[in-house]
C-alpha cells in the first residue's frame, strides 16, 4: 500500500519526498495513541482524553487516517513553494523532528522504543488478522487502480512534466501537487 502512495507522489507528481514514510506512522501512532487511552493519563492537560469512550477500532484507523492527511497538507502547503532538491531536503528532516518529539514526549508515547498494542487488536487469532489486512490490502490497491485511471492523475502528470504549460492552460499546481 505504501509503494503505492509513493509511487503516486514521486511517479505522478514528481515530487521526490523523503518524509514519506512519516505520514502513515502518524496516522498509526495517533490510532494507538486513541486506543491506549492510559498514556494521555501522565499529563495533566490531556488527562481528560482518557475518558473519551472506546471507539471501534475501524473508526481509530480512519481517525488516524484524517490526522496524517491534515498533517500532510498543512506541511504540504509550508513546504509546496519549495522545488527540486530543497523539497527533498526539506521532507528528509521532517522524520527527524517527529522522532526527537517522540523522545521529547516520552511517558506519552514511550520514548524511542514507541509502545505496542496489546494482541489480538484487530483479531484473536493470526490467520483472522492476515485476512483484516488482506482485504484492506485489496480494498486500497482497487481504490489506487481507479485513482490512477482518473483525470486527476492526468492533470498530476501534466504539472510533473511542465509547471509552466500546466499552469498556462488552467492547471492549478499547487492543488495537483498536495495530493
Amino acid at each position: 500500500i505504501l509503494t503505492s502512495g509513493w509511487n503516486i507522489v514521486a511517479g505522478y507528481s514528481g515530487q521526490i519526498n523523503l518524509g514519506y514514510s512519516l505520514f502513515p506512522a502518524i496516522g498509526a501512532f495517533v490510532s494507538g495513541l486513541l486506543f491506549m487511552k492510559e498514556r494521555w493519563l501522565v499529563y495533566p492537560q490531556t488527562a481528560w482524553l482518557a475518558s473519551i469512550p472506546t471507539l471501534p477500532i475501524p473508526l481509530l484507523i480512519i481517525i488516524g487516517a484524517c490526522v496524517a492527511t491534515i498533517t500532510g497538507l498543512i506541511l504540504g502547503l509550508v513546504l509546496s513553494r519549495l522545488g527540486g532538491y530543497f523539497f527533498a531536503m526539506a521532507t528528509a528532516v521532517l522524520p527527524i523532528i517527529y522522532i526527537n518529539l517522540s523522545g521529547i514526549m516520552s511517558p506519552l508515547t514511550g520514548g524511542w522504543e514507541g509502545f505496542t498494542l496489546t494482541d489480538g487488536v484487530l483479531h484473536p487469532t493470526t490467520i483472522g488478522r492476515y485476512y483484516v489486512v488482506l482485504v484492506v490490502t485489496i480494498i486500497c490497491l482497487v481504490a489506487i487502480y481507479a485513482f490512477e485511471k482518473s483525470r486527476f492523475v492526468a492533470f498530476m502528470k501534466a504539472v510533473r512534466d511542465d509547471e509552466d504549460l500546466a499552469s498556462s492552460i488552467g492547471i492549478n499546481k499547487l492543488k495537483y501537487s498536495l495530493l
